[in-house]
Formats: C-alpha cells, structure tokens, sequence
C-alpha cells in the first residue's frame, strides 16, 4: 500500500469479477492492479513487461483464432 500519485485506468468488468479494476500509480514508482477482490503491486518495470506480454498474447491469440 501506498500514497496514489494518479489513477491511470478504471475498467469496468463482470460482477463476478469485481465489477472494475482500477490502475493506480503509488510512491515509489509502484503500479497497483486492483479491485474488491485482489491486488497486484510490481514495479514500473514489472507493469511494462507484463503489459507487453498481455499485447503479445492477444496477438498471438488472435492469429490462431484467425481474427
């Protein structure tokens, strides 16, 4: 936990899985992924790698499903 220097995203999602998931950006260049229901804290690093990974995925994804 942390002091929230700035909210970077709200998305909505399912109600089973939250209803939102709120991106925050926390003192000491910490990136909280979080609703009511979990919490995720890595480093700016750590959100940027992950974040490629997610784009990745989706794309590979995508060509198998031929979208």
């Amino acid at each position: 936990m942390g002091v929230i220097q700035k909210i970077l995203s709200n998305a909505k999602v399912g109600k089973d899985r939250g209803h939102s998931v709120e991106f925050e950006l926390n003192q000491g260049e910490k990136i909280h992924i979080q609703n009511n229901v979990w919490r995720i804290e890595m480093s700016k690093k750590e959100f940027i790698d992950f974040a490629t990974a997610c784009v990745e995925a989706g794309d590979k994804l995508k060509k198998l499903k031929g979208l």
